[in-house]
């Protein structure tokens, strides 16, 4: 009767446990330590370009991705500590949901990230890519090109250096966000048949930033 019972418990708790994994799969993990803003800083300048970090919030950061099309490798400088490009990143309440925004490319090209930190500190990741001209498919089924597609991700991880004491709290945020996105199409032309395609692509980034309070979302 005992073993019985333990067997019992001991099955539903695997199912608790399976079910509790499956509802996470696409969230990243979320580590707050006040440590990561000291490596933040090391990775980030701001030196080049003072006056636009100070109005705009425009920086640099040590540029470290890896671009896959078509299933082959574009580039790879995952392992890159050198190379810094225009980096801009910001942070705003969506109601209660904190919303971590950050691209590089300034104003008119993105590749960056939207991140989210829920009230009950579940977090999520995932990719943004930003062009003005109509270009890019989340689907491969998707029949009209977009400006803009967020892209889920998998081993999402979000380090923060803090988070907001309240909406109000105007205090910089420092990061290391990293994470591997699922496929998205790019519109490509064929240079033999000058037709018109659709190439899988996918982006794995580790990116160091310095966020501050900002709501643009208004502005879109």
């Amino acid at each position: 009767m005992k073993k019985r019972l333990f067997l019992n418990l001991l099955g539903s708790a695997m199912l608790l446990l399976m079910f509790n994994c499956k509802s996470k799969q696409g969230s990243a993990v979320l580590k707050i330590d006040s440590g990561i803003k000291e490596e933040a800083l090391k990775n980030i300048s701001t030196k080049n370009e003072p006056t636009i970090y100070s109005m705009d919030s425009i920086y640099e950061s040590t540029y470290m991705a890896k671009n896959m099309a078509a299933d082959t490798i574009v580039f790879d400088n995952l392992d890159n500590l050198y190379q810094k490009k225009n980096f801009m990143c910001n942070h705003y309440y969506d109601n209660d949901t904190l919303v971590i925004r950050g691209g590089f490319g300034a104003r008119f090209q993105m590749y960056g990230f939207i991140a989210k930190v829920f009230p009950d500190q579940r977090s999520e990741v995932k990719l943004r890519l930003y062009w003005p001209y109509p270009s890019y498919f989340k689907t491969l089924d998707q029949e009209y090109a977009k400006s803009e597609v967020i892209v889920s991700t998998k081993e999402s991880q979000l380090t923060l250096s803090n988070l907001p004491k309240s909406k109000n709290d105007r205090k910089h945020i420092y990061g290391l966000v990293q994470f591997i996105s699922d496929p998205y199409y790019v519109e490509m032309k064929d240079p033999k048949t000058q037709k018109m395609y659709k190439e899988k692509n996918n982006f794995e980034f580790k990116i160091y930033f310095d966020s501050r309070y900002f709501d643009d979302s208004k502005l879109e």
